[in-house]
């Protein structure tokens, strides 16, 4: 069907050609159609390929493992997936690993004291200590808010007082002339559509 103005200055209907239309031209449309929930509207990735370590028994930023997304849309969800390689100095060592939206903690325990509130860990048992132990994060977040948001890990040594050291992407006994593997560890994060 033709575009036919109806009359007024605005009062046109009708359906534009799908071939007619190139993308370049829908830089007005600021919302989805309804009914379209659940759709991955934008993904945002940080890989880290160096390594970290933390001893003390309080949580710290792990170096370079966060990343920023702006929702479309305040009741949008945020899909996080985080992807961890952990080592330990010694063969009874945890590391505990907390994931934060901005300064906020979320996806953690609560049925324990606030030292050990976390969302993953290493184990507490690494049964060799030149070896890896995989973690991985997957939380549904309800950010609430249309601002640039910030997701980011922490990292703690789980063990009051001991002299352990965690590692991100790394073991104890890391070195070429081991021939062990470079690891590498990922942040991602998915708009998802209300």
């Amino acid at each position: 069907m033709a575009i036919t103005r109806l009359g007024g200055a605005n009062a046109i209907t009708g359906t534009i050609p799908q071939g007619n239309i190139a993308n370049a031209s829908l830089g007005a449309v600021t919302a989805l159609p309804t009914g379209l929930g659940g759709k991955v509207l934008q993904v945002k990735q940080t890989v880290k390929t160096d390594t970290f370590s933390r001893s003390a028994n309080s949580f710290a930023d792990i170096t370079g493992m966060s990343v920023s997304i702006t929702p479309a849309s305040s009741s949008n969800k945020v899909y996080v997936i985080c992807d961890l390689r952990l080592g330990c100095s010694a063969t009874s060592g945890a590391g505990m690993i907390k994931l934060l939206r901005d300064s906020t903690n979320i996806y953690v325990g609560t049925d324990t004291g606030s030292n050990r509130i976390a969302c993953a860990w290493g184990t507490n048992d690494f049964s060799a200590i030149d070896t890896n132990h995989p973690a991985v994060i997957c939380c549904l977040d309800s950010p609430a808010t249309t601002s640039s948001t910030t997701y980011k890990l922490q990292m703690s040594n789980q063990r009051p007082g001991s002299q352990e050291t965690i590692y991100l992407n790394r073991d104890s006994g890391y070195s070429d002339d081991q021939q062990l593997p470079a690891l590498c560890s990922s942040i991602t994060v998915m708009e998802i559509s209300a």
